[in-house]
């Protein structure tokens, strides 16, 4: 039997969701004490464990009804959170100070935004924005998210996901760094074509991106080959999660929380 098909059973699916779960309520433990810490990096950590685990939350219940597209759109959500949180954490202040000039500028510019495609002009903002008065911090921000051409950059991090995963390595160790560019391989690309609505994404929702004779032929082989993949995403997910566990663990120490996380650590798989 081919190794992929070790995610084929309910049972197998069911575990992944309840070890998911599981994850999802340590990461509820850890966040909700995380702003009463008040310093910046505590703060940048909750504002994204808490979509973490809404995010979590709402792709449990999508991997009930198997909905696969769907599924992969919210791991990658999940994923790229966790990411951040594990840069942010290997990058100190500078990647911090950078994530909060991105969203002060980036709200002031939402005030006020303009849309043209050849005839078609989109206008939506305050039309006289420029009495808005612009503090010094807001204007530092601004041009650090501007380009020589005056446009808007959009992207809060020069850095790509291949090297915020080398970053984070370097800083947490390759234990860390593996189980990240796990998650980030079985989910990026196929997520990415889903998300543009390619016709790969469609053919591979439905297996048919398999070699021929592999191609779902009636209902059970389809369920067959959703549950496989969402049983394989959730476990990606799940060490993931771990790992963020374990890098917020490393600023906010709580023994508790870490002996659960330990014990999570070692029921990773089913027998």
């Amino acid at each position: 039997m081919k190794e992929k098909n070790k995610f084929i059973t309910n049972e197998t699916l069911r575990f992944h969701q309840e070890s998911l779960l599981k994850h999802l309520l340590l990461l509820e433990e850890l966040n909700s004490d995380l702003p009463n810490k008040k310093d910046s990096q505590s703060i940048m950590f909750s504002m994204l464990t808490w979509p973490m685990i809404e995010s979590m939350q709402s792709l449990l219940i999508l991997s009930e009804h198997g909905k696969l597209r769907d599924c992969f759109a919210l791991a990658r959500m999940v994923f790229e959170l966790g990411l951040n949180i594990g840069y942010l954490s290997s990058k100190g202040d500078e990647a911090i100070q950078s994530a909060i000039k991105h969203a002060h500028q980036k709200s002031y510019r939402d005030l006020n935004r303009t849309l043209e495609i050849g005839d078609i002009k989109i206008f939506v903002g305050l039309t006289d924005i420029g009495k808005v008065k612009v503090s010094d911090q807001l204007k530092e921000a601004i041009d650090s998210f501007t380009t020589k051409k005056g446009k808007e950059s959009n992207s809060w991090s020069t850095d790509s996901v291949y090297k915020k995963l080398e970053v984070i390595a370097e800083k947490h160790g390759i234990g860390v760094g593996t189980a990240m560019a796990m998650a980030s391989y079985s989910i990026y690309r196929h997520s990415s074509e889903i998300l543009h609505g390619t016709i790969f994404g469609s053919m591979f929702a439905l297996g048919l991106t398999q070699l021929r004779n592999e191609w779902p032929t009636n209902d059970k082989s389809k369920m067959d080959y959703i549950s496989s993949e969402i049983s394989l995403l959730l476990h990606v997910l799940t060490l993931h999660c771990n790992c963020v566990a374990k890098i917020i663990l490393y600023h906010y120490h709580n023994e508790n929380l870490e002996k659960l996380r330990d014990e999570l650590s070692h029921n990773l798989s089913p027998n």
